[in-house]
Formats: structure tokens, C-alpha cells, sequence
């Protein structure tokens, strides 16, 4: 299979140069544009079949992406996909410790009740508590008495 590279040509003054994004370390340079992009596909050329001769895989083409697990060259189907199966992504994440387990349950910080969070972070067992707190925060933050503090005194 037949591989695109893109090349990006630069004038620098008297000549030009070019490079390739997908080829990393791979230059050249010529008089005129036409010469430069000549001398990058030669270039380009030359890079792979040494890569291929010292039994290296050839860098993926545009759009392509080589898997970090089997390097597997792929055609991603979104910008976010890294692996080229699910099988791949599993086996690469397999000893990875996660970074906080969830608690099996923990108390509430504004009512004190007992509760299973479905996040790591969670600190509220409720939605109102958790509004509660905040706007307790907000009052003490300009130094007012809460809603409920200043309804008592009434």
C-alpha cells in the first residue's frame, strides 16, 4: 500500500526548503518551490526504504495513525480514538492502577448522613445539600448570616 505524506514548503530568502509533519526529521531544501518538493519526495522516499530495510515499520500516511499497543496502521474514525480496537485499548489499560478509587460509602458533609457516591469526589449525598453548602460558603464569603440564620431572628 502506497502511503500520502503531506509536505509543507517555506521560502527562506534565496531558496526554499521542505518538510513533512508525518515524516519527523526528514528535510530538504532546492532553488525553486518545484525543486524542493521534488528533492522532499526523493527525500521521503529514501527515509522509508531505509526504515524498511532495517526492519522498522514505515511512519502512517496522512489521516492514519499507527496503534501504541500492536502498531497497527489505522484510519481513525474520530480525533480522540488512539487505539485501533477495543481489544487493543483494554489490554494497554490492564495494569494501569486507576488514580482514586470511589469509597463504598461516605458521609454527607452538610447533613451528615450515610451514603454511596457515584464519584470519586462526591461530598454531597443530595443535590439540595450540596446547594446548601454553596450557599452557606457564599454567605460567609461576604460576611452575611444565611437565609435560614436571618429568618430565625424575625
Amino acid at each position: 500500500m502506497r502511503e500520502k505524506y503531506r509536505i509543507r514548503i517555506e521560502g527562506t530568502g534565496a531558496s526554499f526548503s521542505a518538510w513533512s509533519p508525518d515524516v519527523p526529521g526528514c528535510v530538504a531544501t532546492g532553488r525553486t518551490a518545484d525543486e524542493a518538493g521534488a528533492n522532499m519526495r526523493e527525500a521521503i522516499a529514501f527515509h522509508v526504504r531505509g526504515l524498511v530495510a532495517d526492519g522498522q515499520p514505515p511512519p502512517p500516511g496522512f489521516g492514519r495513525l499507527a496503534c501504541p499497543r500492536c502498531h497497527k496502521v489505522f484510519r481513525p474514525k474520530s480525533v480522540l480514538r488512539k487505539f485501533c480496537s477495543d481489544t487493543c485499548r483494554r489490554r494497554a489499560w490492564e495494569g494501569v492502577a486507576m488514580a482514586r478509587p470511589i469509597p463504598r460509602s461516605t458521609k454527607c458533609r452538610e447533613c451528615g448522613k450515610a451514603f454511596r457516591p457515584t464519584r470519586a469526589h462526591s461530598a454531597y449525598c443530595s443535590l439540595p445539600c450540596r446547594r446548601r453548602a454553596a450557599h452557606v460558603r457564599r454567605t460567609a464569603k461576604f460576611g452575611r448570616a444565611p437565609v435560614a440564620a436571618r429568618r430565625s431572628k424575625r
